[in-house]
């Protein structure tokens, strides 16, 4: 119960802040919403992790925040190659390295995007389904899967030009930045799987994107290095099977990798003085604002321009209009597939 009451005081707060004239920022304790995981540790929309990985309420960060949701549309999808590279341009002299990572965001957005493989497996999946179905065969859409998570990168840091290194350890992530005036932004690394973009970047600033085929060949996955407090490293200590321990194996195996690549790629380990949460929805790149007036506008998703790189099918739409374009893309393929005639597919119906 006392779990149930914090997210409705969170879940209060974050009405209020939207309807009020004047900006309150909720005097309870943010870390009341910090969560063990299976990865590490997760917070709830609302809650910004810090440098030192403390957390705040996003609205000392910044003002203006409103929640997003499948109505805030942007207003342009800039569709991008990604590198071919092993290996992002290392930082230059006098560049600070600034890194972010999230095992998984949380906040879904009207951007949906959905690779070759997804879609040939719903093609796979329409075509059986009508076997049995006919014509009652239902649509293969999934908006949960298939809607980019937004996570918002506050950044403060004007100390020096900043590298900045953006990681999702899962797909179909939408990085949105917001800059206090005196940022300087000298390069933007964005590394993850599947579908990756970013939303409300000024086009003066390099960006590069490893995904999909190159972070494959490459065998780029970011992952973190396990630590006790991740409820996977503690259930692997009580639990002496073989199971747990070959399962521990590959994730410092894969942890050993992907440190090796970062630091080979950016001249610096990759947990040093990183800012990351396996689950989280804002964080803050610098120190917090001093004073109300100091903080950043926030930037919403709404009618942004965003860069994603290239992924299969990609639309940014309200949830209905998804679907249908979704269901026109999959219907396509299966006609090219039975040569226009859907009756050559046997039915039990």
């Amino acid at each position: 119960m006392k779990h149930l009451g914090a997210i409705a005081v969170l879940a209060a707060s974050l009405f209020t802040l939207g309807c009020a004239e004047e900006e309150i920022i909720p005097q309870s304790d943010p870390n009341q919403f910090l969560r063990s995981d299976i990865r590490g540790f997760k917070t709830t929309p609302g809650i910004a992790v810090g440098p030192a990985h403390e957390l705040h309420w996003i609205q000392e960060a910044v003002q203006g925040y409103t929640p997003t949701d499948f109505k805030d549309v942007p207003a342009t999808l800039n569709i991008v190659s990604p590198m071919i590279s092993c290996y992002f341009r290392e930082p230059a002299e006098g560049e600070k390295l600034a890194k972010v990572y999230v095992g998984r965001g949380q906040v879904r957005t009207p951007v949906f995007a959905a690779s070759k493989q997804t879609i040939a497996k719903r093609v796979e999946d329409w075509i059986e389904h009508y076997k049995v179905r006919g014509n009652r065969v239902t649509s293969r859409a999934s908006v949960n899967s298939d809607s980019m998570k937004l996570v918002d990168v506050i950044v403060t840091d004007t100390s020096a030009p900043l590298y900045l290194v953006l990681q999702a350890e899962t797909g179909n992530t939408l990085w949105n930045l917001n800059l206090t005036e005196g940022v300087e932004l000298a390069h933007v690394a964005v590394i993850g799987q599947g579908a990756t973009g970013v939303a409300n970047i000024d086009e003066s600033i390099p960006i590069e994107f490893m995904n999909n085929q190159a972070a494959d060949e490459c065998g780029v996955i970011p992952v973190r290095k396990p630590a006790d407090h991740w409820l996977f490293v503690q259930r692997a200590k009580a639990d002496k099977s073989s199971v747990y321990k070959d399962a521990m194996k590959k994730n410092k195996e894969m942890y050993k990798k992907y440190a090796t690549w970062f630091e080979r790629s950016f001249n610096v380990p990759s947990e040093k003085s990183v800012i990351g949460l396996n689950e989280a929805s804002h964080f803050i790149v610098g120190p917090l604002p001093e004073t109300m007036g100091a903080r950043v506008t926030y930037k919403p998703l709404k009618d942004a321009h965003v860069k994603i790189a290239s992924e299969t099918f990609i639309i940014a739409t309200n949830k209905a209009t998804y679907v249908k374009e979704h269901d026109a893309l999959i219907s396509g393929h299966v006609m090219k597939l039975v040569g226009g005639d859907l009756s050559t597919l046997s039915t039990d119906s």
